[in-house]
């Protein structure tokens, strides 16, 4: 494998932040996971989540410190779930869209949540389905929100998205 990835991570310290357990077992109760999905931890890290996913599951894992990298996974599988490198979010995301035949489900940093991003997993079958805020545990020592993002193909359960706000009189018109 090649190093550059994992010195990138290394180099990135918001990017090493590790999920409580108790944190990922409550997140995963949130996701419509049937009995023979396929699951994917793809930044595994401690394991947080790996370990919490249901015991009759199918499950993969990567994580770059043991020369598994995401980026070179090319199964398919239904779910994608996990604490991801923030700094990689974009790369990630496109990523899964191809990966996962269900959905997928990762922390995301609040100020990560934007429109073109939204827009780019719309554009290639995904939505919205459960957007999740909690309160950032202690050890994570992190200012910024974060949120648990699940999005899946079904489009009912999405958040509109407009690409024009006007406003006329104080008053807000969505086009």
């Amino acid at each position: 494998m090649n190093n550059s990835g994992l010195n990138k991570v290394k180099k990135q310290p918001n990017d090493m932040i590790y999920t409580p357990f108790d944190l990922a077992e409550k997140l995963i109760s949130f996701i419509p996971i049937n009995e023979n999905d396929s699951l994917l931890d793809g930044f595994k890290g401690s394991g947080a989540f790996f370990q919490n996913f249901p015991d009759n599951n199918k499950k993969y894992y990567c994580e770059i410190e043991e020369g598994i990298d995401f980026f070179s996974f090319n199964k398919k599988v239904n779910w994608s779930i996990s604490n991801p490198p923030f700094s990689l979010i974009t790369k990630i995301l496109k990523k899964s869209s191809v990966i996962c035949e269900t959905g997928f489900a990762y922390i995301m940093p609040l100020m990560s949540f934007t429109y073109t991003r939204l827009k780019q997993i719309q554009e290639s079958g995904f939505y919205i389905y459960k957007f999740i805020l909690f309160e950032n545990p202690k050890e994570w020592n992190i200012g910024f929100p974060h949120a648990f993002i699940i999005f899946t193909k079904n489009k009912n359960h999405s958040i509109v998205l407009c690409n024009k706000i006007e406003t006329f009189q104080s008053k807000l018109v969505f086009l």
